[in-house]
């Protein structure tokens, strides 16, 4: 067995004991389907369960946040290392913001982390595209979810 750790985890001719842990770790049951039947909708396209995992020939794919269960598990020999670290990101941005957006975004770069809420319409992704902007760095999280999204992620 080998353990090739990159943007995700691959796992050459994984043993039982892997492939329980994925099992038993790795699928949930959606939310989705089960509010669907609490309203009495169709399931038709919703699946029961969501599994976090896949199998590829020989090869069990896991998400890269399994990482320390792994080196709990396995020793350090069977891992290889293939994390390819990139260059940092650089965004511009010559939005025009509006005065109570201002106030926003200096306080989201003065405390340099927070969750944004604010009215539908108050224009948050632009907020989000300049602080983005002044962060210098590609460890942000912006999320952005609504009903089409969701209804789009349905549809695929």
């Amino acid at each position: 067995m080998k353990i090739i750790v990159s943007n995700n985890i691959r796992i050459q001719e994984p043993d039982e004991r892997i492939k329980e842990y994925a099992e038993t770790h790795l699928v949930i049951q959606n939310p989705d389907y089960k509010i669907n039947e609490r309203l009495g909708y169709s399931n038709y396209k919703t699946p029961r369960f969501l599994v976090w995992y896949e199998i590829n020939g020989n090869e069990l794919i896991l998400p890269f946040g399994c990482l320390t269960d792994l080196f709990k598990m396995y020793p350090k020999e069977i891992f290889e290392n293939r994390i390819v670290l990139g260059d940092s990101v650089t965004y511009k941005s010559n939005i025009k913001l509006f005065d109570y957006q201002e106030g926003v975004v200096e306080k989201a770069l003065y405390r340099k982390n927070g969750i944004i809420v604010m009215p539908a319409g108050s224009r948050k992704n632009t907020n989000s595209i300049r602080i983005n902007s002044n962060i210098r760095t590609k460890n942000t999280l912006d999320n952005t979810y609504n009903r089409f999204i969701k209804s789009k992620l349905r549809q695929s």
